[in-house]
């Protein structure tokens, strides 16, 4: 028994006088096990069966951009195209007055016609139609009246806007028909022939019928199917 006990003791002082050692060397070996499980499991295959993520996610969705940008472009190109379809009916005019056209002076911007009334050579903005006093005057295309005016020099005025700066004039009539601000169709009545403006006195009744285009004087058979265009 007492020689049990003074092994014991021996290996307590042992241990006392080593303590420092017997940690340090435990320490080293739980440093050197983590190394070991590290390497260990660094070098194992990876899995196979594990699939990783498509790496061509932004090319798909650059494809896909793409393809909407290519649908737009050919459905605008499609609208264009059909815009380049749309076939806009031109503006025709109906004659001013009903019957056969008598016409006493001719629209001439580019040369000088002869003014029985004033006795004097100078242009004529517009197509002079001659009948008898109190024949009809027609709108020659749809529009708004936009002014009604009397003057001693025009007489009886109507300006009828067709929009886009598009107006029709008549002048030497009777009294209008027709009020401003109201809307008129094509081959309505707005007047009578008259002898109201005194520069054209002399022409007996008829209607005085200039077309207008951004304010400024055109050519009516640009419009009329009457006449050589």
């Amino acid at each position: 028994m007492d020689r049990k006990y003074a092994k014991n003791n021996k290996a307590l002082a042992f241990i006392k006088r080593n303590i420092y050692y017997i940690i340090m060397l435990l320490c080293l070996a739980a440093i050197a096990t983590m190394v070991t499980i590290t390497l260990l499991n660094r070098s194992k295959k990876p899995d196979t069966n594990v699939i990783a993520p498509p790496n061509n996610q932004n090319n798909d969705d650059d494809t896909q951009n793409q393809n909407d940008d290519n649908d737009d472009d050919d459905t605008q190109n499609q609208n264009d195209d059909d815009d380049d379809d749309v076939v806009v009916p031109p503006i025709v005019f109906a004659t001013p007055v009903g019957g056969e056209a008598d016409i006493t002076l001719d629209y001439a911007m580019d040369t000088w016609v002869w003014h029985q009334t004033l006795e004097q050579w100078s242009c004529h903005d517009g197509i002079d139609f001659a009948g008898a006093d109190g024949d009809d005057v027609f709108a020659a295309y749809a529009g708004t009246v936009e002014t009604i005016s009397y003057d001693d020099y025009y007489g009886h005025k109507v300006v009828i806007n067709h929009g886009d700066q598009l107006r029709t004039i008549y002048y030497s009539l009777n009294e209008p028909e027709v009020t401003e601000g109201q809307t008129v169709q094509k081959g309505q009545k707005i007047g009578t022939m008259g002898n109201t403006a005194m520069h054209e006195s002399l022409q007996g009744p008829h209607v005085h019928f200039s077309v207008t285009l951004n304010n400024k004087p055109i050519d009516p058979y640009e419009y009329l199917e009457i006449g050589d265009k």
